[in-house]
């Protein structure tokens, strides 16, 4: 009896030690980063990447599944290659039902990739995608075999179906998000895509990971082989899900999530000054002599002093993301300008008001000649004070799509004119839909002074609508993302108590 006893309290110590040391690996982060563990939830939508039922919200009782099931059912451990090699590094005892060399189709995934060098890579804007329009960002996969280098790319993106316009794909991917996916493919298909057919560059650089940390990086991507993953713009896009990807083999990664929104060049710029990666090359599509990664941050924020008709005002203004019309951009023929999340608001000692929230925005000035015909592009969804009082929060829907012509003067985009013939419709009283010319140029004065003039003039006004409005902004950058601004605004109505005349002085700052 005594020897049963004391087998038993054997037993319990050593389960107990094993459900602490489970619970302990439960936690860490390396396990949670195999999971795509965010805010005490997986990214991972699909069931099948879990062994446990809770596995998606309980990484413990995955944890034990894993242990459990990976130790005896055959096969299983060719699914889950990353974890097993986890699983065995953290238990001396544990040992696959399956060893990974005979994982026939494993092997073969790694042998065609024979992967070396892990390197990420910056795709420039298209504007004519509503995935592509804030830049890409994607994996290169280079392998060494014998005298040949196998070179693969890893991309992850929404899976579109039907979402395949801005209308249809910004709202649904910002509110409740959609189905998305890594997909591995030759490079050369990628390259041809992007550099030959897309015109788009594409700035590669090292992430510098030693032997150990490319096996892990590949084992783990074969475990998301024909896996939905969840896809949201404002929170696990093309950008995030790559820091995600890469924590599995370093959380230094983790560094770059600092902010509540990332786009691709921000996460170049983190992974830089956080000497995660080394600059190798940049591949120049067809007429582009050099281009460099935007450098300052996406986000934008800006702080006015506002006189208007007498009386004044605090100007702030917020930008969730991407790129402004003021923004310096030498590296491009065109200009554009993409608006996500913008609000701007005025104060007065008495009273906070909202002038106008933007949802989502894009100009496109892509410069025309007779040899080479290009049609430039405007679209807006926002909420807007229908009357232009800055004493008031009466904020109304407001849509328009434009296109038009832009052409080029002098070297170095001297002057830039355009005209367009826009479409809008504002919700208000009279639901208001009309067409109407919209002209202004853009000039860089030298490489720190910038100057727009936007002017839209509307054919149908009323009582309190106006008929025109004219915008003339100037900004000196004396950094590379600092800016001082003045903003003048005309606003002419029926008459001339609903005429609106402003001047803003203020800075702005990207980060």
């Amino acid at each position: 009896m005594d020897k049963f006893y004391t087998k038993l309290f054997t037993f319990l110590v050593f389960a107990s030690l094993f459900i602490s040391e489970a619970f302990a690996l439960s936690t860490n982060k390396e396990w949670l980063n195999l999971l795509h563990y965010q805010n005490g939830k997986s990214l991972i939508s699909d069931r099948s990447f879990f062994l446990s039922p809770e596995g998606m919200f309980n990484p413990e009782d995955e944890l034990k599944a894993n242990i459990e099931n990976l130790s005896k059912k055959e096969m299983l451990s060719c699914k889950f290659p990353a974890r097993t090699l986890y699983l065995m590094q953290r238990y001396e005892s544990f040992r696959p039902a399956t060893d990974l060399k005979d994982c026939t189709s494993f092997q073969d995934y790694l042998n065609n990739l024979s992967a070396k060098e892990i390197y990420i890579v910056f795709a420039t804007e298209k504007f004519n995608s509503p995935l592509s329009m804030m830049g890409h960002s994607f994996i290169k996969v280079v392998g060494e075999r014998d005298d040949f280098h196998p070179t693969h790319s890893l991309s992850f993106f929404a899976n579109l179906g039907s979402f395949d316009n801005l209308l249809t794909f910004i709202p649904k991917a910002i509110s409740t998000g959609m189905d998305g996916m890594y997909k591995l493919e030759p490079y050369s298909q990628r390259y041809n895509s992007y550099v030959n057919e897309d015109g788009r560059n594409l700035v590669s650089y090292n992430l510098e990971l030693n032997a150990a940390e490319v096996e892990r990086f590949i084992y783990h991507v074969w475990e998301l082989k024909d896996i939905n993953v969840s896809y949201n713009l404002k929170d696990h896009n093309c950008a995030s899900a790559l820091v995600t990807l890469l924590q599995v083999v370093k959380d230094d990664f983790s560094l770059v999530n600092d902010k509540s929104y990332i786009t691709p060049s921000d996460i170049i710029n983190k992974f830089i000054k956080n000497d995660l990666i080394q600059y190798d090359r940049t591949d120049l599509a067809n007429g582009f002599d050099s281009y460099n990664v935007k450098a300052s941050g996406s986000s934008r924020y800006g702080l006015y002093a506002l006189h208007s008709n007498d009386d004044f005002y605090l100007n702030f203004k917020y930008s969730l993301a991407y790129q402004d019309i003021m923004d310096l951009n030498f590296d491009n023929d065109h200009e554009f300008e993409v608006k996500l999340f913008s609000v701007d608001m005025n104060y007065t000692p008495n009273k906070l008001n909202l002038e106008k929230l933007t949802l989502f925005g894009t100009k496109y000035f892509n410069p025309a000649s007779v040899s080479d015909f290009n049609w430039s592009t405007m679209f807006e969804v926002s909420f807007d004070n229908e009357r232009f009082d800055i004493k008031d929060s009466s904020l109304k829907p407001y849509v328009s799509i434009s296109r038009g012509v832009t052409i080029s003067i002098g070297d170095k985009k001297h002057l830039m004119p355009y005209f367009f013939l826009q479409a809008s419709y504002h919700h208000n009283e009279s639901k208001d839909l009309m067409i109407s010319p919209r002209f202004g140029f853009i000039s860089y004065l030298n490489d720190k002074n910038k100057i727009v003039l936007d002017v839209q003039s509307y054919k149908k006004a009323y009582e309190y609508k106006y008929s025109r409005k004219s915008d003339l902004k100037y900004s000196y950058y004396w950094s590379g993302n600092r800016s001082v601004n003045v903003v003048s605004s005309f606003i002419k109505g029926q008459g001339e108590q609903n005429s609106h005349k402003s001047i803003a002085i203020g800075f702005s700052q990207s980060f």
